[in-house]
């Protein structure tokens, strides 16, 4: 598999609770979802991405400038 050139990470839907992951790259798009900040840095390092977007709204269960 292709290393992901991006990782979005935002809110999921009131059906989908949780944080909602999208790996990005030429050949494939991914969307699965995780729980908490542990996973996100696990996922950030698995997949090592050129870019990570943090969803503004993830305040509420993530510090995104202390994940920075």
């Amino acid at each position: 598999m292709t290393e992901p050139k991006a990782m979005l990470f935002e809110d999921g839907t009131d059906q989908q609770m949780g944080i909602r992951c999208r790996l990005i790259s030429e050949w494939y798009k991914i969307d699965y979802f995780i729980t908490d900040k542990i996973e996100l840095l696990l996922e950030i390092k698995k997949h090592n991405p050129v870019i990570v977007f943090l969803d503004s709204n993830l305040y509420a269960k993530i510090d995104g400038i202390e994940t920075a």
